[in-house]
């Protein structure tokens, strides 16, 4: 490895490391040690080197800001994020100073992972796919605030849209063809799986943007695509996690304007 000026990993440990359990320190020595190799690391080898489980690694990888290992070691291995440093939480305590920095990190974060070559890839897919559908149902949670933005940044495309929040749609949706979008941060929105498998049963797509991975909607989906979500304020990810979505939303909007 070179030196610890030219160290990512001991960039991105400051900000965080009094939130590392004493297991945690262990997966961050080791990896400080190994970075040349980071890559190349699955998670099982580190927590074999490391003694501890694949939990703890997991653990680990999220004090940084990230979903796990492989969220991780793609943002190493690409070494272009400026906001690699973790920002603080947000308490009660917390100075104005301290409030305006936290935030500034999380945003600008927020909006660079969740427009990363991954997402930026399943954006195109999704975009063209729905303009071979024509008709897109867009089913919505969290992200009622702005319901009319998200609207008009698909309508101006063409497609016919229809927007039903998820309360409604337990009760009373029924789709017509074309597409299904469901937009949430909650992962209440399993309570949908019978929509959603209704839709795949006839044949209808269904795309899922949320941060939910591991929800019965996400895995079920034909397109899933996960906004980055980062916990700053009273443990909420509400305000990073619906920036995130709407910058997916921007990013496929822009898709479907392309020729």
């Amino acid at each position: 490895m070179g030196n610890k000026e030219e160290s990512r990993l001991s960039a991105m440990l400051p900000k965080c490391s009094g939130e590392l359990s004493m297991l945690e320190r262990k997966v961050a020595n080791y990896l400080l040690k190994h970075e040349d190799d980071i890559t190349n690391l699955e998670i099982s080898d580190i927590a074999l080197a490391c003694n501890v489980s694949k939990a703890t690694v997991v653990r680990f990888c999220k004090a940084l800001g990230f979903k796990g290992l492989k969220d991780f070691k793609i943002s190493y291995e690409s070494g272009k994020s400026r906001y690699s440093n973790y920002p603080g939480k947000i308490t009660h305590s917390s100075s104005s100073d301290e409030i305006s920095s936290s935030l500034s990190l999380a945003l600008c974060r927020a909006i660079e992972k969740s427009m990363c070559k991954e997402n930026s890839d399943k954006a195109a897919e999704i975009a063209d796919e729905m303009k071979r559908s024509g008709r897109v149902d867009l089913i919505y949670r969290d992200v009622d605030m702005e319901i009319d933005w998200v609207e008009k940044t698909f309508q101006r495309s063409g497609i016919s849209l229809k927007s039903i929040s998820i309360e409604n749609a337990q009760k009373t949706y029924s789709n017509e063809g074309g597409m299904v979008m469901i937009l949430t941060l909650s992962p209440e929105a399993n309570a949908l799986s019978g929509v959603v498998k209704g839709a795949k049963e006839r044949g209808v797509k269904v795309v899922v943007i949320s941060p939910d991975s591991k929800s019965w909607i996400a895995t079920n989906a034909d397109y899933y695509i996960a906004p980055y979500s980062e916990r700053i304020i009273d443990e909420d990810k509400g305000l990073v996690s619906r920036l995130s979505v709407l910058a997916i939303v921007e990013m496929i909007g822009a898709n479907l304007l392309r020729k």
